[in-house]
């Protein structure tokens, strides 16, 4: 028959079937892989080491000195700074206006009258110039200077010296000894009395000399300051709780107070026992003795100065948009280039939170590429590289490092970037091979 012997094949039931490979098949076995997950986790916290590294939630500054800027810079955005150069000017200008302080030692004079008085006792008992004593002459100006006198005594025949000795000598005799010479101890005694009187401002503001300021520590443009008017303010020993007086140089130095025009020159008229005869005389004998009564504070003076200093406010620059803040062509210099860097920190300071994730996103994603392109290469061509942890980690840790390296010494005054960069591509092409170099160069740069 048609069909006899026939039979029916089945396909057995025992037989295994196979699920289809999907896409997410493939991500399932890739999660499940911990190895490969490892690697994953160790490269995503290098991205995030790198974006951490390269400051990616800031602008990148482009400016370093001794850039020249063909177009110029005009300002993007409203801002102040404070003008350094200006400010340090206002404190210059107050620190001038500050007086210097010294102190008045007043008791280095008072043995003046006491020394006139003997002065005058001899001159009355002399009948010439040679039954002087040798200091009474000098000190008188009744001889020639010789070559180891004293810079005061030079200073005094500068000012008061005599022509004539003898006429000196004649004039201060006739004052002290008058028509009688029983009335000369009164007319001593008169004389050193209106003496006192005479000397007391000077005594009040003291005596100045350079060369002992110089040595007590006044710094030279000081004094130079102080010769070209800056004031000087002179506190008593005796009365430290005073104010003190502001005085200029000329009213501290003796030979300028015996001036017609100074404290004690134009007070001569006020004691007639200073017979106008002998007021030469008698001010060759101040120059001569009166020795210096004023020293330097400079502790208080420095107090002093860094007080007012502190005091000065800082001057201001303010800047509108579109002003011009480098002119075509210019060099940047230090002074521009902090200009350029107050103005990028104002627009930095003015960027909102979202802005600055944003920015630190879309970096991250370029890392990410970068890294895939790196990734990629390195699973097909460089397989003992991928397979072993421990080489992943010291590759991305290098990368890192020379990232971070490269960004820091990319600012003014290195401006050495691509030393580091070339250093790690020149082991990578030793230790692997060229193109796994060139790809790690391009990624960094």
């Amino acid at each position: 028959m048609f069909g006899l012997g026939g039979k029916k094949h089945r396909v057995s039931s025992s037989v295994a079937r196979r699920a289809p490979v999907t896409v997410v098949s493939k991500l399932r076995a890739c999660l499940c892989d911990r190895e490969l997950m490892r690697k994953v986790a160790l490269t995503a916290f290098a991205l995030i080491l790198l974006t951490v590294a390269l400051q990616s939630w800031r602008a990148p500054f482009p400016y370093r000195e001794g850039d020249v800027l063909p177009h110029g810079v005009a300002t993007r955005v409203d801002f102040e700074r404070v003008d350094e150069d200006e400010t340090a000017r206002d404190r210059d200008r107050a620190e001038l206006a500050v007086p210097l302080i010294f102190r008045n030692d007043p008791s280095v004079l008072d043995p003046l009258p006491q020394e006139l008085e003997s002065a005058l006792g001899e001159i009355a008992q002399a009948m010439s110039i040679s039954d002087l004593s040798i200091s009474t002459r000098k000190d008188f100006g009744l001889v020639p200077l010789e070559a180891g006198d004293s810079a005061r005594l030079r200073l005094a025949a500068s000012r008061f010296g005599a022509e004539d000795a003898q006429k000196r000598f004649q004039d201060l005799r006739a004052a002290v000894v008058g028509p009688n010479m029983e009335m000369a101890n009164t007319q001593i005694v008169e004389m050193v009395a209106d003496f006192t009187k005479f000397i007391s401002p000077m005594i009040n503001v003291g005596v100045i000399d350079p060369d002992v300021v110089r040595k007590q520590g006044l710094d030279p443009r000081n004094f130079d300051d102080i010769e070209n008017g800056r004031y000087l303010l002179v506190l008593r020993d005796d009365t430290p709780a005073a104010e003190g007086n502001r005085v200029l140089l000329p009213q501290v130095r003796v030979e300028n107070q015996l001036n017609e025009a100074g404290v004690l020159g134009k007070s001569w008229l006020s004691y007639p026992s200073l017979k106008q005869e002998i007021r030469p005389a008698l001010s060759y004998w101040i120059v001569a003795h009166a020795q210096p009564t004023l020293r330097y504070d400079q502790v208080a003076t420095k107090e002093s100065i860094a007080e007012v200093r502190e005091a000065v406010p800082n001057a201001i620059q303010r800047f509108l948009v579109g002003d011009l803040l480098i002119r075509p062509g210019e060099r940047l210099d230090a002074g521009k280039l902090d200009l350029l860097v107050d103005e990028y920190n104002q627009m930095e300071s003015s960027i909102p939170l979202h802005s600055r994730l944003t920015r630190v996103g879309i970096i991250f994603l370029l890392l990410v590429a970068l890294a895939g392109v790196n990734g990629f290469y390195i699973v097909r061509n460089e397989p003992r590289l991928f397979e072993c942890t421990d080489h992943l980690a010291v590759y991305l840790g290098a990368i890192v490092a020379t990232a971070f390296v490269a960004h820091m010494a990319s600012f003014d005054p290195f401006r050495l970037e691509m030393i580091p960069i070339l250093f790690s591509v020149l082991l990578l092409s030793i230790a692997y091979n060229q193109v796994l170099a060139a790809l790690t160069a391009f990624s960094l740069c």
